[in-house]
């Protein structure tokens, strides 16, 4: 067992391999967590050691609503310090602010699993870095996968539920590699979330309102309170230490209602409904908000919802705001430096196969380029993930992006 002066040694070195700060903080956490009585006094020297300025400020405002720190001032002052490496960035410009040696091994990239194209099933992996705007091939999944949920976790993708035969399996990007995990789950069309390094598998048809908590750790299941109603085909995000569900359908009526689950105490509660009635639409979040986007109006796959929606924690209200240029549903999304992106999915005659950006400052959308056609599909997996940076180099191929883009937002 490390004692505190090993620890302390452990974080401060440069070496560490790590595909973000975040780890660190976490793995100081636990460690203080298995003996609070007699290590929590030791957080604050531990919290300095860690290179805060790395994480992201949506990290170290969710590190201010940890109750060790939040109830210590001396720790409060060493994160709020780092927020304002943020906030007034010239202030550090005389500071020598080292990140890990292992943080410029990688590149934060979105990874598109599987999907349905114009042959059927794909097992394709493929994805885009933004900061190229290039797309990089990736090695197949085990099997052909669409209509399932994809999450990461501990730096490795997670593929759970979908049309097949509902096995698991995950993607190391160190190794560069999947594997397939001992376990199935027969469900279609249920969202993944990650929550304090538990998967939340909730809702999808054949099993409708479950909510199933997988512990890739422990490699252990559990279950969490059931959802008031039937939902499959929805959307799911983590706001704020809790877990919202949006839309979706029964499988009988198209959905605009909302439902947020809180993982600490395993109750759900009503939110205010959206505007319109959407499935297979896609959210993100963005600025401690909400961004859904488009989906099927109804029961059809010959309805596209077109609009773009917004919901605001602090009033607990949706609000309608500009429609993304090309309708779609079945699509991905996320957001990376404040930029929602979409990519792919379907509308009533063919796939789609641009890729837009969404300003939430300036509600503004913009056209950014297109996806080769072998990887237009719809209804396959969105996940934001970290790469090595030299398999990025390696094996990436440019594409006819609109290299505009970056200079503009």
């Amino acid at each position: 067992m490390l004692d505190a002066e090993n620890i302390k040694e452990l974080i401060c070195k440069d070496e560490i391999n790590v595909s973000d700060e975040e780890e660190v903080y976490q793995a100081v956490i636990a460690w203080v967590k298995h003996d609070i009585p007699s290590r929590e006094c030791l957080l604050p020297e531990l919290l300095k050691c860690t290179r805060l300025f790395s994480m992201s400020k949506y990290s170290l405002r969710q590190i201010l609503d940890e109750e060790m720190v939040s109830k210590n001032p001396t720790c409060t002052k060493v994160v709020i310090n780092a927020l304002d490496f943020f906030l007034f960035p010239d202030s550090f410009q005389n500071m020598s602010l080292k990140p890990r040696l292992s943080l410029d091994k990688y590149e934060p990239v979105v990874v598109l699993t599987g999907g349905i194209c114009e042959s059927g099933n794909k097992r394709d992996t493929q994805c885009f870095v933004p900061s190229t705007l290039s797309w990089v091939p990736l090695p197949m999944m085990p099997y052909n996968q669409s209509h399932h949920g994809a999450v990461v976790c501990c730096g490795l993708l997670y593929i759970l539920g979908g049309n097949n035969s509902g096995q698991m399996c995950c993607f190391n990007p160190k190794q560069n590699k999947w594997s397939t995990l001992g376990r199935t789950l027969k469900v279609k069309d249920c969202s993944v979330t990650c929550f304090h390094e538990e998967l939340y598998v909730i809702g999808g048809e054949g099993s409708w309102q479950d909510v199933q908590i997988y512990s890739p750790i422990l490699d252990k299941w559990r279950q969490g309170a059931s959802m008031e109603g039937r939902r499959a085909a929805h959307c799911s995000v983590v706001l704020q230490e809790l877990i919202y569900v949006v839309a979706g359908h029964d499988g009988t009526v198209c959905q605009n209602s909302t439902e947020c689950y809180n993982p600490l105490t395993d109750q759900w509660r009503k939110v205010s409904s959206m505007a319109k009635v959407r499935r297979f639409a896609a959210a993100a979040t963005v600025f401690e908000k909400i961004v859904v986007v488009g989906g099927f109006g109804d029961m059809t796959n010959t309805t596209i919802e077109p609009s773009c929606e917004i919901f605001e924690p602090s009033t607990k209200q949706w609000s309608l705001v500009s429609s993304p240029l090309n309708p779609r549903a079945a699509h991905g999304i996320v957001s990376i430096d404040d930029i929602v992106y979409l990519f792919g999915g379907e509308n009533e005659e063919f796939l789609i196969g641009y890729v837009e950006c969404f300003d939430v400052k300036n509600n503004e959308w913009k056209d950014i380029g297109y996806m080769p056609r072998t990887m237009q599909a719809s209804f396959f997996g969105t996940s934001l993930l970290k790469l090595p940076t030299p398999l990025i180099k390696k094996q990436g191929v440019t594409t006819k992006l609109m290299t505009k883009l970056l200079q503009k937002f």
